[in-house]
């Protein structure tokens, strides 16, 4: 990445080390995995492909920033006097994987705009190679081609996926499966394998990040008239997405990068996350709106501010209860059929590792995973990292 285009500014000269004890290594089964129907066991996950590769490099490790890699990340950075490092893809990500948990909530309401039948779609890609060996990469972009034929709007695909001076070809995977979970209410999904075969760090041009603004408006085509979550969450997203183009253009309002995020009560730890951030958290992986919710009253009483005395708390945006901080990542079931045996899989993309870089630098890191379920088939270390 050293001929991507960066700017660093510094807002404090405070820097601490990162804990890392706070950090543990990155696994799979530290991933929220959904279930078919409430209230069922998750089912046991081995991992098939993923893109956390292992290093003995403290820099390239993964590390678990609990299920947010990116916002918590940011929240840490601001909270612990750690730099930080984002790209146009880490917002991007963000977006769209909000974007999902808001079409999945309004699938139906937003049928007609997306699609022109009823139920679901059955999209099969095939290969001819073998379970341990079959190119999931390529197979799930080629997936989105397939999603891209059977919606109304065909650009669609392209819009979802990044497409940035950073955008690694790792990122164009995650976007695709992001894509796919967005669309999992109208399509179901299957692989076949036939026999055979304390600063911050802007990465990215200025073209990239006006780019990510005109991606952004985009969204208001999803508006429902009922609710209007769209409108109002672009309406949130673009004044935070201006600031990122001015510091992009070297004017950074260091004043406003230190209201990245605030804690707000919580005796000894925050119980409110509220600054800026919390835009990249408007819905709950079930669709519910978070949005309109910029002043807390917890039992009737006012909130006592970093020990600042009681008083009401306003916001130009939203407050998140930190347990309702949603995943960064998507998730969808697929089917592979295995030479003619079915199997159970899950795949998963998005924000859930965070790397660390000089010590002090928080960087997240976008990554896409293929898990089996319920599966005793063991995948050799060596198969599954891209």
């Amino acid at each position: 990445m050293s001929n991507i285009k960066s700017i660093t500014f510094k807002i404090t000269d405070n820097f601490s080390d990162v804990n890392l004890a706070n950090l543990p290594e990155f696994n799979h089964s530290q991933l929220n995995v959904d279930t078919e129907k409430e209230g069922e066991t998750p089912p046991t996950i081995s991992v098939l492909r993923t893109s956390v590769a292992p290093s003995d490099n403290p820099e390239e490790k993964h590390l678990f920033n609990r299920n947010n890699s990116f916002i918590n990340s940011c929240f840490d950075a601001y909270s612990r006097h750690h730099g930080l490092v984002i790209r146009p893809d880490d917002i991007w990500i963000a977006i769209v994987t909000q974007f999902s948990f808001y079409i999945n909530a309004f699938s139906e309401e937003l049928r007609n705009k997306i699609v022109d039948f009823e139920g679901k779609r059955n999209l099969d890609v095939s290969v001819n190679a073998s379970l341990l060996d079959a190119p999931y990469d390529e197979m799930t972009l080629k997936m989105t081609e397939l999603i891209a034929k059977n919606i109304k709007d065909p650009s669609l695909r392209e819009w979802a996926l990044p497409a940035f001076t950073t955008t690694t070809y790792t990122d164009r995977v995650v976007g695709a499966v992001c894509l796919m979970a967005t669309m999992k209410n109208y399509f179901n999904y299957s692989f076949s394998l036939l026999c055979g075969l304390p600063s911050v760090t802007l990465l990215g041009s200025e073209e990239d990040w006006k780019q990510l603004i005109d991606k952004v408006q985009r969204l208001n085509e999803f508006d429902l008239a009922e609710t209007k979550y769209m409108s109002k969450w672009t309406a949130m997203l673009n004044p935070v997405l201006d600031k990122f183009l001015e510091s992009v253009r070297g004017k950074p309002d260091t004043n406003w990068w230190n209201q990245i995020a605030n804690h707000i009560g919580g005796g000894s730890g925050p119980r409110y996350l509220s600054g800026w951030i919390t835009v990249f958290n408007v819905f709950s992986p079930k669709g519910k709106w978070f949005g309109d919710d910029k002043r807390k009253k917890p039992n009737g009483k006012s909130f006592d501010i970093m020990g600042l005395g009681l008083f009401d708390h306003r916001s130009d945006w939203p407050l998140v209860d930190t347990n309702d901080i949603a995943p960064g990542y998507s998730q969808l079931d697929i089917t592979l059929n295995d030479h003619g045996t079915p199997r159970k899989a899950k795949m998963f993309a998005g924000h859930y590792t965070v790397k660390v870089q000089n010590k002090n630098t928080l960087i997240p890191q976008l990554n896409w995973s293929l898990t089996l379920c319920n599966s005793d088939i063991v995948v050799p270390t060596e198969k599954t990292y891209q």
